[in-house]
This record gives C-alpha cells, sequence and structure tokens, in this order.
C-alpha cells in the first residue's frame, strides 16, 4: 500500500504543476486585463474565455485520441512531457508583455496570444495526464488515486495563493515565472520516475477515436448523460468564483487595491487549503459510501458556504465559510471524475476522460461571459454569488436523478 501511495504521489505533482499555473492564471489575468487594459466586466469574461475555448478545442479530441497512440514512452506521457515546458514558457512570457508594451491596443492583442498558447499546451498536457491516471489503477481505487491528485493540486493552488501570488501582486512577471518553474520541476520529476504501464495489456480498440465517441451515444448512457450535466453545472458555480473573487474584492471592498487583491487570494488560499487537505479524505468517502452520496453532501455544503460568503461582506469575516466551501467542493470534484470514470471500459478511458473534460470545460466557456454581462447589466461584481448559488441547485438535481451504477452493469 506504501508503494501505491509513493506511485500517487509521485503522479500527483504533475497535476500539481498544472494547477500552479492554472491557478495563477485565473487570480491575476482578470487583474491584469481590468488594471492594465481597462476592459470591462464583460470582456474580461470573454478574453479569459479564451482558456475554456482552447480547452474545449484541443483537450477532449487529444485525450480521446491518445486512446488509440502507441509510442516507445507510452500513449499518455508523449503529450504530457510534451506541452508542459511549453505551457510553462508561454505563461512567462505572457506577463513581460504589458511591461515592454504597455497598455496599448497591440499589447492587449499580443497578451492574447500569449494565453491563448498557455492554454493550448495546458490543454495538451492535462487530458492525457488524467486518463494515465485511470490506466495506472483499479476501478476501485480511483476516488483515492483522484483524491491523491486533487490533494497534490490543492497544494498547487495554495502555493500561488499563499506565495507566489502575494509575490505577483506586487511583480507581475517574478510570480509568473516563479510559476512556471515549479510546473517545468514537477514535470521533470514525472518523466523521471513515472513508467507509463497499462493496467489492461494488450489494450484493443477500434482503432478510432471517433467510433468510440459515436458509441456513447445511445440512450443506454442516459445515466452518464445526466451525471456529465451536474458536472457542467458544478463547474459553472465553481468557475465564477475561480475568475470573479479576487477582482470582486480588489475593486469593491473599499480596501487599497493590492491589499485587497491579497486578502481574496489568501481567501482562495485558504478554500484550496481546506479543498486539498480533504481530497483524500473525500476519496475514501466515496469509496466507502458511494461517490453520488458525497457528491450530494458536498453540494449542499457548498451551498451553505456561498449564503454564508454573502452575509458575511467582508473577505475578513467570511474565511470560515471558504473553508467549509473547500471541504463541500472535495466532496464533490474528487468523486466526479471516478463517478463517470466507472462506466468506462479500460478501452474508453481516454474517450470518457474526453466527455468529462468537455462538460467542464464548457462551463468555463459560458460561465465567464456570464457572470461578467450579469456584473455589468447589475452594477456590480457581487451577482457572482446569487448565480453560483443557482447553478450549485440545479447540479444537486442532475446529481440526484444520475443512475449511474445501473449503467454501468448494462454497457461492461
Amino acid at each position: 500500500m506504501k508503494g501505491t501511495y509513493a506511485k500517487y504521489f509521485l503522479m500527483s505533482l504533475g497535476y500539481m504543476g498544472i494547477s500552479v499555473i492554472l491557478s495563477l492564471y485565473e487570480a491575476d489575468v482578470p487583474v491584469m486585463l481590468e488594471e492594465t487594459f481597462s476592459l470591462s466586466n464583460l470582456a474580461t469574461g470573454l478574453v479569459i474565455n479564451i482558456d475554456a475555448f482552447f480547452a474545449v478545442a484541443f483537450m477532449p479530441i487529444v485525450t480521446a485520441y491518445s486512446d488509440i497512440v502507441r509510442t516507445r514512452t507510452g500513449r499518455r506521457l508523449p503529450f504530457f512531457l510534451t506541452a508542459m515546458p511549453l505551457m510553462a514558457f508561454f505563461f512567462a512570457l505572457s506577463a513581460l508583455i504589458p511591461m515592454v508594451l504597455g497598455s496599448s491596443t497591440c499589447s492587449l492583442l499580443v497578451f492574447i496570444l500569449m494565453l491563448i498558447l498557455t492554454n493550448v499546451f495546458l490543454g495538451v498536457a492535462k487530458g492525457p495526464f488524467m486518463a494515465l491516471m485511470c490506466d495506472v489503477t483499479e476501478p476501485r481505487e480511483r476516488s483515492v488515486a483522484y483524491g491523491f491528485l486533487n490533494f497534490m493540486g490543492g497544494l498547487g493552488s495554495i502555493l500561488v495563493y499563499l506565495g507566489i501570488g502575494h509575490i505577483s501582486s506586487y511583480n507581475r512577471f517574478a510570480g509568473f515565472a516563479m510559476a512556471s518553474a515549479v510546473a517545468l520541476l514537477c514535470a521533470s520529476v514525472v518523466g523521471s520516475y513515472v513508467k507509463e504501464v497499462p493496467r489492461v495489456s494488450p489494450l484493443v480498440n477500434s482503432g478510432s477515436w471517433w467510433h468510440e465517441v459515436q458509441t456513447i451515444m445511445n440512450p443506454k448512457y442516459t445515466g452518464l448523460w445526466l451525471e456529465l450535466f451536474g458536472v457542467f453545472l458544478w463547474f459553472m458555480a465553481v468557475s465564477g468564483i475561480e475568475v470573479f473573487y479576487v477582482v470582486f474584492v480588489a475593486m469593491e471592498s473599499g480596501f487599497p487595491e493590492a491589499i485587497a487583491e491579497t486578502l481574496a487570494k489568501l481567501n482562495l488560499g485558504i478554500m484550496s487549503s481546506a479543498f486539498a487537505f480533504f481530497a483524500v479524505p473525500a476519496g475514501w468517502l466515496g469509496a466507502r459510501f458511494g461517490s453520488k452520496r458525497v457528491m450530494i453532501l458536498g453540494l449542499l455544503l457548498t451551498g451553505f458556504a456561498v449564503s454564508g460568503i454573502m452575509s458575511a461582506g467582508s473577505p475578513v469575516t467570511s474565511r470560515g465559510y471558504f473553508a467549509i466551501a473547500g471541504v463541500g467542493m472535495a466532496m464533490v470534484g474528487i468523486n466526479s471524475y471516478p463517478a463517470v470514470m466507472d462506466m468506462a471500459k479500460p478501452t474508453q478511458n481516454g474517450t470518457f476522460t474526453a466527455f468529462y473534460l468537455f462538460a467542464s470545460q464548457i462551463a468555463y466557456l459560458i460561465s465567464a461571459p456570464l457572470i461578467g454581462f450579469a456584473s455589468d447589466l447589475v452594477g456590480s461584481r457581487s451577482v457572482v454569488f446569487e448565480l453560483t448559488l443557482v447553478f450549485v441547485f440545479l447540479a444537486l438535481v442532475f446529481m440526484v436523478f444520475a443512475k449511474t451504477e445501473k449503467i454501468r452493469e448494462d454497457v461492461q
């Protein structure tokens, strides 16, 4: 068992590297767009949407395609090890653009180009890496293994919100460069110590990733589609807080902007800490009591926490609710992916991962401009909390009606 946990830990370093870049991106880029380039909330949401758009465009296709890839290094690792250094390079480079070109239109366009390239390679790295986790673990271990992945991803977010993010509030390039260095270090460890060995060998499939996609388009998978709609709504809720909370506090709290930004990142750090340290227990709970029950409880906790954040008002007095939100998010997030993957055959791990990623990333694609538009309409970014509660409630409805266990028995 100790050797198994060591394997999970080493694999999870790759997820930590991705998380460091993604967390700093989501915390700092909205502030940069509004402070440096003076964009509106809606325009900021549309630009932030770039990462979700290219994740939707590349991540599911690359992940599904990796099911039929055969190289000496493996099916998934070549994508991860090639994309991680490129992602880190373009992310660090993006922070230099406003420093060199200022706040002109040309600077904004080049800055957006760097964000596009960052997110293209993030998508190419992340999807196959998640599918790799399913390749090398037994179905009954996936909740725990995914708990380890998210624990390390949570540590990456903590590192950003409580360390690198503080530096980047005062020196963007230093913060971005540090995050890129951490991502490169994590990728190098994964490349050195993780060897891709399929759980089932040889893997036999149709030879066409699109054929696997078409196979799932039938009524037997109604439970899968309900589950994916729940995942979509869940990520709609999560992405709103991640994208707009820092800029909401920085612009509307009444504190000086740098101090307000630091306070907001501290709250997100508390939430990420609670998520990270409850990630593995959430996996154990899912394995013991069933993913669906744990996810429903997690949604209820998250809704309670968001209501508390709204009533608390100040970023200082709402910290306890952010901790509760982190626990609730862990209970949902850790068990949602294994619940979907439990319905997959071994040869379909990439395809089912692609569907899960599509559901989550299309949520980011819609959420940012929707909340930005609503914020412009009502004249305050605080509307993010009301919309988050709506999405949490709708996700709860879909999760309750998804009957994934019976579907799995029918299709395996």
